[in-house]
């Protein structure tokens, strides 16, 4: 007799990011303009070349899109080299984990903690279990992987779920610690989240490589953070060529719309975009790293990308600064739903140097501000 599925879970609701009118009524405040760090996007904004195609692009909302995302899966093939047949394209890559854990339905998976939510969402709504591991930020994600609390952890799932950088603390695993990982566990499949990875040093960190894919990794990639494109969706899941067929086999038709494959093709072009965003993060990090490291009751975690988690030394006043900061025009992301994370702790994206100065300086004056709890 054929044994059960089991039960797929409809998820919770959870907040991302992006919505400081929640944290306005929350303290009770009337919602203002303010400067939005709680998302990670790329502060150089929108690309020059998708604004000057802007007037033609429209014309690409009249005929049908391909029907498997070509427009997209050819971004991917030219700009890292992979086969056609390792890529499959999406709506953004949160689309894509939920459709590769409902298709290929791991049955408990280790993820570590803390870390981007819909991780845990997308194994739960397929009807599986989760099993968190707790990890210490200050010790670099790569030790913490091949050490003996998280080998120990490996022989009880059938697979991992992490993000490289994660969110929100921003460690990347280097990609040869990766796969000495996934190649030492070859029946546990390894889901990987890629999402901020065009960000970093590439030959360093990034798995989208044709020698970098093997049989029990599967990588999420996403246009929408790097080229700050949140609104349109774009991105896609790489792996081997019969996983991709297996997920291939349970899309429907006509996912990916004609002007998100369109954008996709003008970004190809960009790699002036690409250049610029390296040189600034550059400069972003050594600057704003430098500058918080001033000021004492402010820790910082190591990061290697565009992103920065903070926690308060005092905890106690985590409201209070929050507040303070929205009055002074910032919002930044809570994090106190991060499983993981105690009270204290929010994530700020980098942004222009006149917008990180200004957020430093609005961030001493809340703690001046913001009263001590007796």
């Amino acid at each position: 007799m054929k044994s059960a599925e089991p039960e797929a879970k409809m998820p919770a609701s959870h907040a991302h990011g992006g919505k400081p009118g929640n944290l306005f009524a929350r303290y009770g405040l009337a919602e203002r303009d303010v400067v939005d760090l709680s998302v990670n996007l790329n502060p150089l904004g929108i690309p020059d070349s998708i604004r000057k195609a802007w007037p033609q692009l429209i014309e690409s909302l009249t005929p049908y899109p391909s029907s498997d995302g070509e427009g997209i899966r050819r971004f991917y093939q030219e700009r890292f080299a992979l086969s056609p047949d390792r890529i499959l394209p999406g709506n953004g890559s949160i689309e894509l984990m939920y459709a590769a854990t409902q298709t290929l339905r791991p049955r408990r998976t280790l993820i570590l903690t803390p870390s981007f939510h819909d991780y845990e969402q997308a194994v739960r709504t397929s009807g599986g279990e989760v099993l968190p591991i707790p990890r210490n930020l200050e010790e670099p994600v790569d030790e913490f992987l091949t050490g003996e609390c998280f080998q120990k952890a490996l022989t009880t799932v059938d697979s991992v779920f992490l993000g490289s950088p994660n969110n929100p603390d921003g460690q990347a695993v280097p990609r040869e610690t990766l796969l000495h990982v996934c190649r030492s566990n070859p029946d546990t499949l390894f889901f990987v989240d890629q999402a901020f990875v065009q960000f970093l040093d590439e030959e360093r960190y990034s798995l989208l490589r044709n020698d970098s894919l093997l049989p029990n990794l599967i990588v999420f990639s996403s246009l929408t953070k790097f080229y700050a494109l949140a609104g349109l969706r774009l991105g896609a899941v790489i792996a081997v060529p019969s996983i991709i067929q297996k997920l291939q086999r349970q899309r429907p038709p006509w996912l990916v719309n004609g002007l998100a494959e369109r954008c996709a093709q003008i970004l190809l072009e960009d790699r002036d975009y690409e250049s610029r965003t390296h040189q600034w993060l550059r400069t972003a990090c050594t600057s704003f790293d430098r500058k918080i490291a001033r000021i004492p009751s402010v820790h910082s975690y190591p990061s290697q990308t565009n992103f920065r988690l903070l926690r308060l030394t005092s905890p106690d006043r985590y409201d209070s600064v929050l507040r303070e900061l929205l009055q002074r025009g910032f919002h930044v992301r809570c994090c106190r739903n991060f499983e993981g994370l105690s009270e204290g702790h929010f994530r700020i994206c980098l942004d222009t140097p006149e917008r990180n100065q200004k957020f430093l300086h609005a961030l001493k004056s809340s703690l001046q501000a913001a009263p001590i709890p007796s």
